[in-house]
């Protein structure tokens, strides 16, 4: 991916809108995502990144409220500021893993499915770069067969995989495992790298063979 020759997919429409929100972290980036209904100003936002400060510089003007915050793990590139957002916006709901903790969160576990509005988030618990770590899986049902969202966090991203901290078995068994649930045409917004699709890693990902 680094050197331009990994194959990179069309990243076709959703249902909703999708705001990538990058932000440097160390010697690289780090992604935290925003999803919303086109035209409201209202959202969901998974991962708050590194820090406040670094979420506001990049934040969208339009998006004044938020719904919900969804963690995808708890380390600090990608739950920094989480109690400082749910200040700011007024959050009622923030979710992380079970089997971890953070100040201002309460655990979504397996298979949950909270709804909002037009759209639905279901929770996956993936393990394996750590103990505690979610994919969320977001679609639009009313949408009918127009594709969905998978926030992978440190489970996969394009062309790659995330480290195995805790357990390489059940990362990439939880890997197979979210590629396969999901539809081919779902959109993968990992938290680090460029967006990417499951089709795509299914075909050219080593870490999915």
């Amino acid at each position: 991916l680094g050197s331009g020759h990994y194959p990179r997919p069309k990243i076709g429409a959703l249902p909703f809108c999708l705001w990538p929100l990058p932000m440097p972290h160390g010697i690289g980036v780090v992604n935290a995502f925003l999803v919303g209904e086109c035209g409201a100003s209202r959202a969901l936002l998974f991962d708050t990144g590194a820090g406040f400060a670094a979420l506001q510089a990049i934040w969208p003007p339009t998006v004044r409220e938020l719904e919900a915050v969804f963690l995808t793990h708890v380390e600090a590139e990608h739950a920094g500021g989480l109690c400082e957002v749910v200040a700011r916006y007024g959050v009622r709901d923030a979710f992380i893993p079970v089997g971890t903790a953070a100040a201002c969160g309460r655990a979504l576990g397996e298979g949950t499915t909270v709804d909002f509005g037009a759209f639905e988030v279901t929770a996956f618990t993936t393990p394996g770069h750590v103990a505690a770590h979610n994919c969320y899986f977001i679609r639009a049902p009313r949408a009918g067969r127009s594709g969905g969202l998978l926030v992978s966090g440190d489970l996969v991203f394009a062309g790659s995989a995330g480290g195995a901290n805790f357990s390489p078995y059940q990362l990439q068994s939880n890997l197979r495992r979210m590629l396969a649930a999901v539809p081919p045409n779902t959109v993968i917004a990992p938290g680090h790298g460029p967006l990417t699709t499951v089709e795509n890693e299914l075909r050219y990902n080593p870490f999915a063979a």
